[in-house]
């Protein structure tokens, strides 16, 4: 069975939003995860807990499916709740409503425990999940890949990781890449498309200081849509893909 749901309401700002006047996906990402922190914490499992084990919720995947991004000034309830776990991985989704209570975004996210000390990942303990009364499953979800980048067909910005690219895990912060993402599209190319869906996979930590370089491939499929494909390389390793579906704006 699944864990409790958890809801919040939030009213989206002007500088919440990018040039399309909508919020930004790494900006809603960033609200979403901070619904669930704020759940954690009211269920007395917060990060500060987490931290006094020396543990750290990361997160490995995210899939990202999206009816409409909501603009500025809209009035958005943001919905949580986990899904299942087993000894290495929990499974949580996410939902954005607008006011008439339509489905906007839905986010399926696979996390797993960070154990500080080692830099690896921990077994969950019942302890740590247990206040989200959500039951325990040996069933793995696999979420698909994302599509591989065309590396002959591909365009590359290098990147270099600031300080306030960074967050306390003392690695880039999951939004941060989607940024990347975006930018190398380009201004043009987003004011003109409408993004469908989203699945990113995280694979390798990028530290401060670090200069990443941002790839990323464009295929059109037989319905028309458009499918981008990105990777983030740091050092020739790879440390983040994704791919995105997006479908042309009408003229």
């Amino acid at each position: 069975m699944s864990g409790l749901i958890y809801q919040k309401e939030h009213r989206v700002k002007y500088y919440e939003c990018d040039a399309t006047k909508q919020i930004s996906i790494p900006m809603l990402l960033n609200i979403m995860l901070y619904v669930s922190g704020e759940q954690s914490y009211k269920l007395g499992v917060g990060d500060a807990v987490l931290l006094e084990k020396g543990l750290s919720w990361i997160i490995l995947q995210n899939d990202i499916h999206i009816q409409r991004l909501p603009e500025a000034g809209e009035t958005i309830t943001i919905t949580t709740q986990a899904l299942s776990y087993n000894k290495l991985f929990t499974y949580r989704e996410f939902k954005a409503f607008d006011e008439t209570g339509e489905l906007c975004v839905q986010v399926h996210c696979t996390f797993a425990l960070m154990d500080f000390a080692a830099r690896k990942m921990a077994r969950i303990a019942e302890d740590v999940v247990a206040p989200y009364q959500v039951e325990a499953s040996k069933k793995l979800i696999r979420t698909p890949k994302p599509e591989k980048v065309d590396l002959e067909k591909a365009a590359t910005i290098d990147y270099s990781v600031r300080y306030l690219d960074i967050d306390a895990n003392q690695h880039v912060n999951n939004s941060k890449y989607l940024d990347w993402f975006l930018d190398s599209l380009g201004l043009d190319f987003i004011k003109t498309h409408r993004i469908k869906s989203l699945n990113v996979k995280y694979e390798k930590e990028v530290a401060y200081g670090n200069m990443v370089q941002s790839k990323v491939s464009l295929s059109t499929q037989e319905d028309g849509s458009i499918i981008s494909a990105h990777q983030i390389v740091n050092h020739d390793v790879l440390s983040c893909e994704a791919s995105m579906v997006w479908e042309p704006l009408n003229e």
